[in-house]
């Protein structure tokens, strides 16, 4: 779902594409030139030490590293002309981030899966140029990752370029790079995928046409599926029901974060993080921004959440934030992060 739904009259005209924008914001639009500001959705190591994000400087993309409480980031690449990064990931031993580099050529988005080495300075391609990924995940072992692949396209409804559906889940074997297809689901969209913390199990997120958004377990061992919903006397804010924005699993994979609407503030909707039991009982709302609050991700401790901010989610241009929430409500702070000079 593409966070930038800012008017309900407007949204009400396209609430068929809601599912599209959110997952695959990257391929059916183009950054604003010369924007600049941190990008969403940074990751977390496994020891919940270190960040790694995105970071746009006029347009051009960059990832970094930095402590997790803050301070001077380490630019690690910088992206050439023409490609941006999107969506790190640390490797569970905390030695390699997976992130996904984006480029359109007529019109057609493509993601290639890439890997830097911390400890060895390299960088290389996990996967071939010729598909579109929109998420991509370390297996607890990290001998392998699982991606959420589109393999076909089609036009944009609004004549403006193409975008990847006919999404599916797959696996990638880091030693033989062999891939094997483990679903066959045919989605329209698939906005998120996580890992369970056993391994066995996978969280997937994606909207159904006529049904909304859906989260969704999928076992990859049995190929077997269960669908999961909050209670029904939790009441969302959005129109179609909870919207089930970036959905994250808890170290020990007894609850699900996810970001939903709470409000309507003039027009604008305003996202929280809410997080519930995986029977979809007990939700609690976790953050209070009044903004567009999404990506929330688990420290290990599971005392604590990274969330990422939107602080000018009425205006044009994101103003995104990182922010550390105790989840047994004893405050929050922001991580500020400095950004050396380039050059």
């Amino acid at each position: 779902m593409n966070t930038k739904k800012k008017n309900v009259l407007f949204l009400t005209g396209i609430v068929v594409l809601f599912g599209l924008l959110y997952g695959a914001g990257t391929q059916l639009a183009e950054e604003p030139v010369g924007k600049s500001g941190f990008d969403r959705a940074p990751a977390l190591s496994e020891k919940g030490e270190q960040l790694a994000f995105v970071h746009y400087n006029e347009g051009v993309s960059s990832l970094y590293t930095v402590d997790a409480s803050g301070g001077e980031a380490e630019q690690l690449l910088q992206a050439k002309e023409g490609k941006k990064f999107e969506k790190p990931v640390f490797s569970p031993d905390g030695r390699k981030i997976a992130y996904l580099r984006t480029w359109r050529t007529e019109g057609i988005p493509y993601s290639q899966l890439m890997m830097y080495d911390l400890e060895r300075g390299k960088n290389y391609p996990v996967q071939s140029s010729d598909a579109y990924i929109s998420k991509a995940v370390f297996a607890p072992s990290g001998d392998s990752m699982y991606v959420a692949e589109g393999a076909e396209y089609d036009e944009q409804p609004q004549g403006d370029g193409f975008y990847a559906r006919d999404y599916d889940v797959y696996e990638i074997d880091l030693a033989t790079e062999e891939k094997e297809k483990l679903t066959d689901m045919g989605l329209t969209s698939l906005s998120s995928l996580e890992v369970f913390p056993e391994g066995e199990r996978l969280l997937l997120a994606y909207y159904k046409y006529e049904e909304g958004d859906m989260i969704q377990i999928y076992n990859k061992n049995t190929g077997n599926t269960e669908n999961l919903s909050a209670s029904s006397s939790y009441e969302s804010g959005a129109m179609e029901g909870p919207s089930y924005g970036a959905p994250a699993i808890s170290p020990e994979g007894d609850r699900i974060a996810f970001s939903d609407v709470t409000r309507t503030t003039d027009g604008t909707y305003e996202y929280e993080v809410m997080s519930m039991n995986m029977d979809g009982m007990d939700v609690k709302q976790v953050t209070e921004f009044y903004e567009m609050t999404t990506e929330p991700v688990y420290f290990p401790d599971g005392e604590r959440m990274l969330v990422t901010v939107d602080q000018n989610f009425a205006g044009r241009t994101e103003e995104y934030e990182y922010w550390s929430v105790d989840l047994e409500g004893n405050g929050r702070d922001k991580i500020e992060i400095d950004i050396p000079e380039e050059g």
